[in-house]
């Protein structure tokens, strides 16, 4: 009984998380390819609080692209989409980071 329940949390968490099972977890996971859609609105949120739960944080934008998996456009698009709305900076050296101001800043300005 407890080993199907730890294998149902298992498989929870590599739903949830992406989390990687080992060989013989992957074997019972169905794969398919998925494509997840996103809503600009939601990923604007989701850097936001990615900044404001690690204020120090200080990304160029190539490893924005990275940490979020988006492409240079849509990943230049929201970076200066959260600059120009006041919530990050850009240094002269290109890198985002939290403007000290906007700690304290409602999610739903966007």
């Amino acid at each position: 009984m407890q080993s199907a329940w730890r294998e149902k949390l298992i498989l929870r968490q590599a739903l949830l998380c992406e989390y990687t099972p080992t060989r013989s977890l992957r074997e019972k996971i169905p794969l398919t390819d998925t494509l997840v859609i996103v809503s600009k609105d939601e990923m604007l949120r989701r850097i936001h609080c990615d900044y404001l739960e690690m204020p120090d944080l200080r990304l160029s934008r190539a490893q924005a692209q990275r940490v979020w998996q988006l492409d240079e456009h849509t990943c230049t698009e929201l970076l200066e989409s959260l600059t120009d709305g006041g919530l990050l900076q850009r240094s002269h050296d290109g890198m985002y980071a939290l403007l000290s101001e906007s700690a304290v800043a409602p999610l739903t300005s966007y």
